[in-house]
């Protein structure tokens, strides 16, 4: 428990902890709203606009990085098809798990996730899914979850009504907790695809200290691109399980990667719905007066 807590600010910050930046932030934020409200905003009105200014300039990089990452991502994908070529038989068997990876992809970020937001958010799970169409693909596209945050804050705000503190807290908590398809699904199927290649068979027990382990990882990951495969070699490692193994199928992360993104930011978004809905922070007009606009134009066009 005393490793959790951060000794080092800057050394935490480099080393990418996870849960001693949380504890930091979440430290600095509470000093904030204390001073703001013992003498006033003004007195942290510099300290904000700093903080309101560098978010700003990280989120424009992040844009120069998301414009050139299609780029980057044709040339992997050309280089990993090249490998799998050259092994007919690897390849129909590779096919076969990139089908299965974006089937559950999707069953959980428009299945699972719909019913969410049917019965617990009290959203359509049709006009959410619309409205939140253009963070989607971003992350589809860019693979990283931290990548297509600024458009996903956006069109939570905008488009959904999510409050907007909710939204800055949620969905930036969300590109670090809570990703389904980079440290569930990926290396609970690269897992499974592994014990079946060599012929092994598992117990039940054994699957759901697997499950346990995905649930560990899911509590603090980077959402940046090629996340799956640290995911998937702490499973393995945790498991018992060689790590070489996870070397071998780094030829379709790539091109897994775009549904397991699409997957952890589609949660993250109806995390965020769901969280203003239960503390009435949900905008509704704002929901229903975007699909009216759009029908009044269907309408004269």
């Amino acid at each position: 428990m005393l490793n959790l807590f951060p000794t080092n600010v800057f050394g935490d910050l480099a080393a990418d902890n996870v849960v001693a930046i949380i504890i930091i932030a979440v430290a600095i934020a509470v000093a904030y709203v204390s001073v703001a409200s013992d003498e006033g905003e003004d007195k942290v009105k510099p300290f904000k606009s700093i903080i309101e200014a560098v978010k700003k300039i990280i989120f424009r990089i992040l844009s120069y990085v998301i414009d050139l990452t299609p780029y980057a991502v044709l040339c992997l994908t050309a280089v990993s098809a090249s490998q799998l070529l050259s092994d007919k038989d690897a390849l129909v068997q590779l096919i076969l798990l990139v089908a299965v990876v974006y089937v559950v992809c999707f069953v959980q970020a428009y299945v699972v996730n719909a019913f969410i937001l049917k019965f617990a958010g009290k959203i359509s799970p049709l006009k959410f899914f619309k409205k939140t169409f253009d963070a989607q693909a971003t992350a589809f596209t860019t693979q990283s979850s931290v990548g297509s945050l600024p458009i996903t804050i956006d069109r939570l705000i905008h488009k959904v009504g999510v409050d907007e503190e909710v939204a800055n807290f949620t969905a930036p908590l969300g590109t670090t907790i809570g990703m389904a398809g980079c440290t569930c699904i990926w290396p609970i199927l690269l897992a499974m695809f592994y014990l079946n290649a060599t012929g092994q068979s598992w117990n039940i027990s054994q699957y759901l200290i697997m499950c346990f382990m995905c649930l560990v990882l899911s509590m603090g990951s980077a959402g940046m691109p090629g996340i799956g495969v640290v995911t998937a070699v702490s499973l393995f490692s945790a498991v018992n399980l060689p790590i070489a193994a996870v070397v071998l199928l780094t030829p379709i992360n790539n091109i897994t990667d775009m549904a397991r993104t699409l997957t952890n930011v589609v949660g993250a978004n109806v995390t965020a719905a769901v969280v203003a809905r239960k503390t009435e922070l949900l905008d509704d007009e704002i929901f229903q007066t975007e699909d009216e606009k759009l029908e009044k134009k269907g309408g004269r066009a």
